[in-house]
């Protein structure tokens, strides 16, 4: 059988509101890692791939 791969509609953070409730959620709930890449990727403008590949 093959399978399509599923796709999930993903809408980007428009707001400065819905930045603070990410920072907030990723503090609470997630790794200091987690937390400092989405930190550089909105400062940064780079890609989930490219933010990556700066852990090794």
């Amino acid at each position: 059988m093959n399978k399509k791969p599923h796709l999930i509609d993903v809408q980007p953070i428009r707001s400065k509101e819905q930045i603070e409730d990410m920072k907030w959620a990723l503090k609470r709930h997630c790794s200091e890692r987690d937390y400092i890449l989405f930190l550089v990727g909105i400062h940064t403008g780079l890609r989930v791939s490219d933010l990556l590949q700066l852990e090794t």
